[in-house]
């Protein structure tokens, strides 16, 4: 699921450009199907924490993910201004 998903970091430019409601975070750029199914992610969504750990970089998000590969993962993220959790998922 990891190698499905393009993140980069939400920047001041990023979050003006696609008038994003967040100034941190991991945006979803590239989502395959499959993640999207997996982790409920789309395209456009920023990652703001994963398990317990506060996420503001696209460098934050892989690292949180390579650290809990073994173990059950949730993601809190926005999509447009609304704030979700996903699923509990293994990222396996």
């Amino acid at each position: 699921v990891l190698s499905e998903l393009e993140l980069v970091s939400v920047t001041p430019a990023i979050q003006a450009q696609r008038q994003l409601a967040v100034e941190t975070g991991a945006l979803g750029f590239n989502v395959s199907r499959r993640a999207s199914e997996v982790t409920g992610l789309q395209a456009g969504d920023v990652i703001i924490q994963i398990n317990q750990a506060e996420i503001r970089t696209a460098n934050e998000a892989k690292r949180a993910l390579d650290y809990y590969w073994r173990g059950a993962v949730e993601m809190i993220f926005v999509r447009g201004r609304t704030t979700y959790r996903s699923p509990p998922f293994r990222i396996r």
